[in-house]
């Protein structure tokens, strides 16, 4: 079932501000660049095999190339990545920041059995290293949230929450990696790592993403205007081959309806999806649900998976995608006035978000 989202009205929020951390480093447009010109940073890691999927044979896995020195575990390495995206989305600050009311919302990975090291993440230390990124979170408040019960989800509680007047700014934002080698040998251990003899398997990243969220008023330039939010629970995930899938296609129709936008006005989607069969008909039956009439069609329309370049990145994937598509912004060759973010993965929870561009201020004519 779909969740009730914001009506239109509630939702006069701006992205004001973003800050990112993947293999691609800490520029959004080179993240961007990356994904448009689909260049991977899988390669595969020397002197670690795992055991190929019904195979008996060993075989190295592929990931990203990590940019820490080392090969820290997960817990160590999530407060690094995260601080180094933080550190960029709060200096969009405002500059008046003195008495600022900000909650600093974070998604990180749940703990099961092929996360091994996410049960040792100290949040208490992570929440330190986070306020310690800039003077105004100081007096912030720090709330974790795991992806695993919806990532949108926990933005639409956030914009509710400044939308009411409960905060000044909002700083949303995920964080996680997939690269430690016990993370990758637990993944490995039921055949899940991406690999010469299973190239649908997971390609093990990670990243950090952050985005500063404001109410919109005429005078605070913004990177993009949230027009339409939604989160829904698939009933039957991964069962795409014998279910109808109808989660993730309800939530962006709620989407296209409270922005009065056409699935034929959407640019740029962003979907961070696996490459594995349940995912892939999964998203063949919402693009029939959208976009399979001709009156509903963009024969231009791009579509863009971030984990073709950067791997899965687990609970920072939708903050990764919605930094993503206010870098589309950026670019005019093709010009994109809209565009959508997905929420699809292995667990139930879907959502969707629709960015759009900020307007160009006409200038007085001279003379």
């Amino acid at each position: 079932m779909s969740s009730t989202a914001p009506s239109l009205p509630t939702l006069a929020v701006s992205i004001t501000g973003t800050g990112v951390y993947a293999a691609t480093g800490d520029l959004d447009a080179a993240l961007w660049g990356a994904i448009v010109t689909r260049l991977s940073s899988g390669r595969p890691v020397t002197g670690l095999t795992i055991p190929a999927a019904d195979q008996g044979v060993e075989q190295p896995y592929f990931a990203p190339i990590a940019t820490l020195p080392g090969e820290l575990k997960s817990a160590f390495r999530i407060p690094i990545i995260a601080q180094e995206a933080l550190l960029r989305a709060s200096a969009f600050l405002p500059e008046d920041r003195i008495g600022l009311r900000i909650l600093l919302l974070t998604l990180l990975p749940a703990s099961s059995p092929e996360r091994p090291n996410v049960g040792n993440l100290d949040r208490e230390e992570l929440a330190a290293v986070l306020r310690e990124t800039h003077p105004a979170l100081a007096m912030a408040e720090v709330r974790f949230a795991t992806a695993d019960t919806g990532a949108t989800a926990h933005l639409t509680q956030g914009i509710e929450e400044l939308r009411q007047g409960q905060w000044d700014a909002v700083l949303f934002g995920g964080v996680d990696s997939l690269t430690d080698r016990s993370t990758v040998r637990a993944l490995a251990a039921r055949g899940g790592c991406c690999s010469d003899r299973n190239p649908e398997g997971i390609l093990p990243g990670e990243g950090a993403a952050y985005l500063l969220l404001e109410k919109s008023t005429a005078d605070r330039p913004y990177r993009a205007l949230i027009t339409g939010l939604s989160h829904a629970s698939e009933e039957n995930p991964g069962k795409a081959a014998n279910c109808r899938m109808t989660a993730l296609a309800a939530a962006i129709e709620q989407v296209l309806g409270q922005a009065h936008c056409k699935p034929s006005q959407v640019e740029t989607l962003v979907v961070p999806m696996a490459k594995d069969v349940p995912t892939t008909l999964e998203w063949h039956q919402v693009q029939r649900k959208h976009w399979s009439k001709p009156e509903e069609a963009n024969p231009e329309m791009e579509e863009l998976n971030p984990q073709s370049a950067i791997g899965e990145t687990g609970a920072a994937a939708l903050p990764l995608a919605l930094v993503i598509g206010c870098a589309r912004f950026e670019f005019d060759f093709p010009p994109a006035e809209r565009v959508l973010v997905c929420e699809v993965g292995r667990d139930a929870p879907r959502g969707a978000v629709l960015l759009k561009k900020q307007k160009q201020q006409t200038k007085p004519a001279e003379g």
